[in-house]
């Protein structure tokens, strides 16, 4: 069950950002809501008082994290 709804979501995920034109990416951050970030993600913290909390599982290629305080966004920069 868990596995199919990985799936949909990486699907999900495929489809919305095949709509966009810019291969720059930039999400803002909501505070208690979890984001995953992959090797290239940068967390640009929004204030000094941003609180960011990462976890990482080893193997995976990509890390969750979600904003404790503050504010932040997530970027991708465009590669060269």
């Amino acid at each position: 069950m868990l596995k199919t709804i990985l799936i949909f979501t990486a699907i999900t995920f495929l489809v919305i950002g095949c709509g966009k034109s810019d291969s720059s990416k930039e999400r803002v951050m909501k505070i208690g809501e979890s984001y995953s970030v992959s090797q290239g993600d940068v967390v640009v913290k929004g204030s000094e008082k941003a609180t960011i909390r990462v976890v990482h599982i080893l193997d995976k290629e990509t890390s969750t994290i979600s904003l404790v305080e503050g504010n932040a966004t997530i970027t991708h920069p465009k590669q060269k």
